[in-house]
Parts: C-alpha cells; structure tokens; sequence
C-alpha cells in the first residue's frame, strides 16, 4: 500500500495536476498540492488496517491498533487543515493585506495563522482524547478555570500584549524612526 501510494503520487497525481493546469481557477491546484501527500498518508493507513485485518492480535492488541489508526488518521486530517490554512493564506489572505496602506494586516495575519493551527491542533486533541473513551467536559471546564487562573497570573503579560497591538493599530511610528522609551 505504501507503494501504491507513491504510485498514485506520482501517476495519477500527475495526470490530475495536468488537467487542473488547463482551467481558469488557481483553486484545484491548490487542493491538489494539499491533498497530495496526505492522500499517500491515507492510502498506507489503509493498507495498514486492512492488513491488520488478517493477523490475530487478540482482544487488547485490537483495542491497541484501533487507537493508533484514530490518531493516524486525526494526524493525517490536522495536517490536511493546517496546509489548507496555509495555502488559503499565501494565496488569498496574504495578497489582499498587501493591497492595503494599513501595516496591521501584515503583522497580524503570522499571528491569526499559527493561532488557527493551535486551534485546529487541540480540536484534533481533544477529538482524539474523546474517541480513547475519556469525559472530556471535565477537561473543558477545567480549561475555562484553568485559564482564568492563567489570565489572572500573567495579568502583567496580556496587558503588554494589549498595548503592543494598541501601538500597532494607531501606528503612531513606522520602521525606521526613533522611539524614545
């Protein structure tokens, strides 16, 4: 399976990419520069649980193997949506902030990407975490106190945050002047 997943990467891909090539949207190039590897990720998953299918591991060794397959598979989909997230923004975001006169934009959009993928990465954990058969609102409603708790101790941190992104959007200096603190 892994070599039909290299074959399926380098023929069928290559025909898709050429076909895709041919038509007006820069869309399907993207989607196939994203899917491209993870879909050989997902084609060894595939042959590894159907091969899986045929060896007697016994009950536990089953259980084992389930596990390991969920989170393959949830690893395989966070990654597909952290290239999707990076591919939206270098192709669409991205040109779009550098259109505007506002140095915001530019200094916010590294920030808001690397905060999506934070998002997308503890979405898949807590999505792991639930299909290992764990109560996860407890987890949650730990996190919401947790992080109050958080918020209280860095108080001073969050308020040099607030600040800095006040400095940022009244842009009272640009690069290159002096700043006197």
């Amino acid at each position: 399976f892994l070599g039909a997943g290299q074959i399926f990467s380098r023929v069928i891909v290559s025909v898709i990419k050429r076909v895709a090539s041919k038509t007006k949207t820069t869309l399907d190039d993207i989607l196939i520069n994203i899917l491209e590897k993870p879909t050989v990720f997902a084609i060894t998953i595939i042959g590894m649980r159907i091969s899986s299918l045929y060896l007697n591991f016994g009950v536990r060794g089953y259980e084992i193997l389930h596990n390991i397959f969920t989170i393959l598979i949830v690893w395989n989909i966070i990654w597909i949506l952290n290239k999707l997230i990076d591919a939206l923004v270098d192709h669409y975001i991205s040109p779009l902030t550098s259109k505007t006169k506002s140095q915001l934009d530019d200094h916010l959009l590294p920030f808001m990407r690397k905060f999506l993928k934070v998002v997308v990465i503890l979405i898949g954990i807590l999505f792991l975490i639930k299909n290992m058969g764990y109560d996860i609102t407890s987890l949650i409603a730990g996190l919401g106190i947790g992080g109050l708790a958080f918020a209280l101790a860095a108080q001073p941190l969050l308020s040099n945050l607030f600040g800095g992104l006040a400095i940022i959007s009244d842009k009272p200096f640009q690069i290159g002047d002096r700043v006197r603190i």
